[in-house]
């Protein structure tokens, strides 16, 4: 198996002593190195009860008899749904492949693959759903989704990876999430297993897909020279590939990066310093500072844009990547018990990963609210961060009504501003009706609110 180094420094971080609490709380953090073990990856054989990405039978289930009932916000965010451009039965979208997508510093055609993958998404949904509520056309809105599958799978040959430039590693994170996202559904439409198609697709997801993306993820073995919006996204798509694609081995690896990984992609690198709250709203150190916080909110959030599903993914095979812990530890073969986040430790059960989410939450909410917002020095190869960023506040990413539904109704924690993040865009009358992105898969109403 393979090796991850964490640093372990519980003693001589010296803002973890009980002595210098306060030191810490002022906004300093201590980052002499410590000494390091050596945690083996652990490997399970996860039960993946298909689909079971973000979207699993018994959500198909619960959404269909809430529609039958009339019920709302369900009934009328099935109704926008139905009006979305992305679900009509036309030609769109259904011949776009190119044999090559390419993303660099210089630009690239991989605009090309975002519609045709929000639209193979949003119309195996809408199938899901009609077919549950006895629609007898709804065969072919999952026509035109395999349709879309079916011709990248054929046309699309690679991504280009150039070993100067990381760009190719943000179309396979967020362009491979929205496929692998459509395929997971799809994946009970037997017309497509009968003739090929999921199988074919598949193997697309794992060469073009996810090759790149586990070869991205192997060259960063330092948060210094590392970003958690280019990261997290990977980790993630090699989770849904994994799990897309059965590969047992491949859903390990990921899941193990995120516990343990040696840079951003990895909870305790991704949050670089926990805070109280100024405003009280949250208990304890609830707010966690995401390495890309102080550089634009744009990036930070799109760490949450893709660390919503991987974690939803990951809780629906039996990972519980919600709930990480600051003071979780690991067993050595000798039998030794270390903290896995040694500068976290001293916090105790706080939920770094929560943490994460609402601090991001509390910022971009409302961009024009006056919000005192705790925030640590930190630095990477890009320069030094000395406050938290305003560059692009408020930008809206899908995913808070997954975040909210799962720590209100299955943890039953507070999560106050990813509540109020979901809140907002929950209304019809908002500008993101019911919690739709154009970047990455939304509709969260539909799909995840489960009421107050």
């Amino acid at each position: 198996m393979k090796k991850k180094m964490i640093t372990l420094a519980m003693v001589l971080f010296t803002f973890l002593s009980c002595s210098n609490k306060d030191y810490f709380d002022e906004g300093h953090v201590d980052l002499t190195p410590g000494y390091t073990i050596e945690e083996e990856d652990t490997y399970k054989v996860y039960t993946l009860n298909h689909p079971c990405l973000m979207h699993t039978n018994d959500d198909f289930q619960y959404v269909v008899g809430k529609i039958k009932t009339g019920a709302q916000p369900w009934g009328a965010a099935w109704e926008f749904l139905e009006q979305n451009p992305y679900t009509q039965l036309n030609e769109n979208w259904t011949t776009d492949a190119p044999e090559i997508l390419l993303r660099n510093s210089s630009g690239g055609n991989f605009k090309v693959a975002r519609e045709p993958g929000l639209a193979a998404y949003y119309l195996a949904l809408r199938w899901r759903i009609a077919e549950g509520l006895g629609e007898e056309d709804a065969y072919k809105y999952a026509d035109k989704a395999v349709k879309i599958l079916d011709n990248w799978s054929t046309v699309c040959k690679a991504i280009q990876v150039e070993n100067t430039n990381d760009h190719y590693a943000l179309v396979t994170g967020f362009d491979g999430h929205r496929f692998a996202q459509a395929a997971e559904v799809m994946r009970d439409y037997q017309p497509w297993v009968d003739n090929g198609g999921f199988s074919k697709f598949q193997t697309w997801l794992k060469n073009v897909v996810a090759g790149p993306a586990t070869y991205f993820i192997s060259q960063k073995t330092d948060p210094y020279w590392s970003w958690g919006g280019w990261e997290v996204p990977n980790v993630a798509i090699m989770l849904a590939i994994g799990i897309v694609c059965d590969d047992q081995d491949m859903v390990n690896e990921a899941i193990n990066y995120y516990k343990h990984g040696p840079s951003s992609g990895c909870i305790q690198h991704l949050v670089v310093a926990l805070h109280q709250d100024p405003a009280g709203l949250g208990e304890g150190y609830c707010l966690g500072q995401a390495d890309e916080s102080g550089r634009d909110q744009d990036h930070a959030g799109l760490s949450m844009a893709t660390l919503a599903p991987m974690c939803q993914a990951a809780y629906n095979i039996g990972e519980d990547l919600y709930g990480i812990k600051a003071n979780d530890s690991f067993t050595t073969e000798d039998g030794r018990v270390y903290n896995r986040y040694p500068k976290y430790a001293e916090y105790g059960d706080v939920n770094l990963t929560l943490a994460f989410f609402e601090y991001y939450a509390k910022f971009n909410c409302d961009p024009i609210e006056a919000v005192d917002m705790p925030f640590t020095y930190w630095e990477t190869r890009h320069g030094k961060q000395n406050e938290i960023s305003y560059q692009g506040r408020g930008h809206f990413y899908a995913g808070y009504e997954m975040i909210y539904s799962h720590y209100k109704h299955v943890k039953g924690v507070s999560a106050p501003y990813s509540k109020k993040f979901a809140e907002k865009y929950r209304p019809a009358t908002s500008i993101h009706p019911f919690e739709y992105d154009n970047d990455f898969p939304g509709i969260g109403t539909l799909m995840f609110y489960k009421g107050e």
